[in-house]
Formats: structure tokens, sequence, C-alpha cells
């Protein structure tokens, strides 16, 4: 039996979201600041993986420390995930990467990841339009073309 992966995120005030990964009943709360952009970071790593790519990273910066959620693919249909805690902001930085705590991980279909970041998606655009959601997240904007992208994909790939 598989367990199930799910991701969430919602914009909180100006410039800052707070999200939840989830794997069966664990669940972790991520925060990101407008240092970068996580949730087109998640589009692009789905996208990616569909396309057959092998590795993808999304990054949730907080001030200070960071999530780093990382897929890496196992087979066609299959990629394993890992949720590593930062201490530090090493994104931007020349830190090694030794200083981590890994808080979760496990595996996820493609087929679930892309499902799960198009609903995310799709439930932004409806909460926020592309005009709030660049009011409220400041630097970067919705990611319309990534969102038009994996529901192409989504419909190419029968259930």
């Amino acid at each position: 039996m598989k367990t199930s992966f799910l991701i969430d995120y919602e914009l909180t005030v100006s410039g800052w979201a707070r999200g939840t990964i989830g794997f069966g009943s664990h669940r972790v709360h991520v925060v990101a600041s407008y240092l970068n952009d996580p949730l087109s970071e998640l589009a692009f790593s789905a996208q990616h993986l569909f396309q057959g790519g092998d590795v993808a990273a999304v990054v949730f910066m907080n001030e200070p420390g960071e999530h780093h959620l990382v897929f890496t693919r196992m087979t066609d249909e299959e990629c394993r995930f890992t949720l590593t805690w930062f201490d530090d902001n090493i994104s931007h930085s020349c830190h090694a990467l030794s200083e981590s705590e890994l808080v979760m991980s496990g595996t996820v279909s493609i087929r679930c990841l892309i499902d799960q970041v198009c609903d995310l998606l799709e439930r932004l655009l409806q909460h926020y339009g592309t005009v709030e959601y660049k009011a409220r997240w400041g630097k970067y904007d919705f990611p319309l073309r990534e969102l038009s992208t994996l529901r192409l994909m989504r419909s190419s790939v029968a259930r």
C-alpha cells in the first residue's frame, strides 16, 4: 500500500508563506520568505521529473534556516523525496551542507506529485488571483505558465 504524499502552501503576511509537507500521518510545517520562489520551484520540480529529469529541489527559506525538499527519480513512475532542515540559509552562501537534519523521507509517484502541485496551484490561483498573489508575495509573479504546463501534463497521463 502506498503512503500518501501531500503538500499545501499559503501566503501569510507580505513576503511570507507557510506550507505543510505530509507523508502518511507525518506532517512538517515549513516557512518561506520572499528571498526565493518555492512555489515556482515546486512547479518546476514536478515538470522536470515528469519530463524524465533525475533530481529536482525546492527550497523554503526561513530567516534563519531553510528546508530543502529534494526529489530523486527511482523509476519511470516513482521518485524518492527527502525534506531536510538546515539551521543556516545555505542556498545563497558557501556553507557546507553538513549541519542538517533529515525530517521526512518517502516515495511518491510522479503522477501523485503532478496532481498535488497542480491542485495546489489551482487553489492558490482561485483564492488570490495573479494580481493579489503578486501584491502579497512581492518579488515573484504567480507561476501561471507552469500551471498551464502541469495541466497539460496531467491531462496527457491516463488515470
